[in-house]
């Protein structure tokens, strides 16, 4: 909402809104394709849900790979814990580095700690140790 002006300046009553949770994903170090390379892994589409014993499954699928991509190594999964503290792309860890597999892939994470929520993300991995852009991140609340 504008409010008048002032000696030619304008006011603007939008208050900044505090970072939210999760901060960004840490950016990843650029490789220099060689000639001969082919394309950089594409973005992994990532889906969550909660298991009947109460595991996380995370499960994903790259749906725009083709065979002008690099063949794919691993997949590495990442989590943020939310707390109390500002966000932090420190608080983005590594869980873990899977080979790869036939797609879809899924993962189960069982070592959780409840009372807290969570947020994931998955990177592909191709054979030039190029890694893809970060997955849609993916949330869940575990009380």
């Amino acid at each position: 909402m504008r409010q008048p002006s002032t000696n030619g300046t304008r006011r603007f009553s939008q208050a900044l809104r505090p970072p939210t949770h999760p901060a960004p994903l840490p950016s990843v170090p650029y490789i220099n394709p060689l000639l001969f390379w082919k394309q950089p892994p594409p973005k992994p589409n990532l889906k969550i849900r909660l298991t009947t014993d109460g595991a996380i499954m995370l499960s994903w699928n790259l749906p725009t790979l083709s065979w002008h991509h690099e063949e794919i190594m691993s997949y590495r999964i990442y989590s943020y814990r939310e707390t109390s503290e500002e966000p932090s792309q420190l608080l983005w860890k590594t869980e873990a580095d899977v080979y790869a597999r036939a797609l879809p892939m899924a993962c189960t994470l069982m070592q959780i700690i409840h009372g807290y929520k969570y947020h994931f993300a998955v990177r592909a991995i191709d054979m030039n140790f190029r890694m893809s852009p970060e997955s849609n991140t993916v949330s869940i609340e575990l009380l």
